[in-house]
């Protein structure tokens, strides 16, 4: 009983949803305590859940494996996990990442997290690189993004430009693109390293640079070098 309270009161405390359940003597999964964050995550009050099937409390789990795994977890001891699982049954919607393990025989503690806002993010962050690519691909500029000295990638007028597959550039060091010496004699390859590093640290007025296609020909272009973060990484924008 000391270890069942002492149980109860982590529950209560703990910052994620949770709900207790017992397998009744039909082998009925009925939820017998939740904590104050399953209300909050859910939105609504859950005790007046208490002493419902899990079918009858949360309808949306009527037929799903959910209930088998957490049959499992209370009976056998089997834990077992999920993440964004998607619910809505019209009162409760949200996406959660669900922990269901034993606590004693025939019990089971299902934890759970609301990541809703979390898949919100994910889809907007999706959407706006969506809408990037977009823009960038339509651009009459070649444009190139660099991270550790190296392109990561480029648009389709980069690709037209310098006559070059976009595997022909992903993965290579700028220098590539470039003959081995620019017109002041000064190497490339170790001038371009050298500018990339700058322009990591500040912004830089854009320059002329000599360029080198992928069928040899050579040519002038304005460059443009700007520092950026692409999920919270550091790169260089080139155009």
């Amino acid at each position: 009983e000391e270890s069942e309270r002492r149980f109860r009161r982590i529950v209560n405390a703990s910052p994620m949803g949770v709900y207790l359940y017992q397998l009744d003597e039909s082998d009925q999964l009925v939820l017998i305590q939740s904590n104050k964050q399953a209300d909050v995550f859910t939105g609504v009050d859950n005790q007046r859940l208490i002493g419902k099937t899990i079918e009858e409390a949360f309808p949306a789990l009527k037929g799903t494996e959910l209930v088998d795994h957490y049959k499992r977890a209370a009976r056998d001891g089997v834990s077992w996990q999920t993440l964004e699982l998607p619910y809505d049954d019209g009162t409760i919607r949200g996406a959660y990442d669900v922990y269901a393990f034993q606590t004693s025989p025939g019990r089971m503690a299902a934890m759970f997290l609301d990541v809703s806002d979390r898949l919100h993010a994910q889809k907007a962050l999706k959407n706006s690189e969506r809408k990037y690519r977009t823009l960038v691909d339509a651009s009459p500029d070649a444009i190139f993004l660099i991270a550790d000295g190296r392109f990561i990638t480029c648009n389709q007028q980069a690709e037209i430009m310098f006559r070059l597959s976009k595997e022909d550039i992903i993965g290579k060091e700028p220098g590539v693109l470039s003959p081995p010496t620019q017109p002041n004699g000064l190497s490339s390859a170790q001038e371009a390293r050298c500018l990339i590093k700058q322009a990591m640290q500040e912004n830089m007025p854009p320059f002329y640079w000599r360029h080198l296609r992928g069928d040899g020909t050579v040519f002038d272009s304005e460059v443009v070098l700007r520092r950026t973060e692409i999920s919270e990484k550091p790169v260089l924008l080139v155009n």
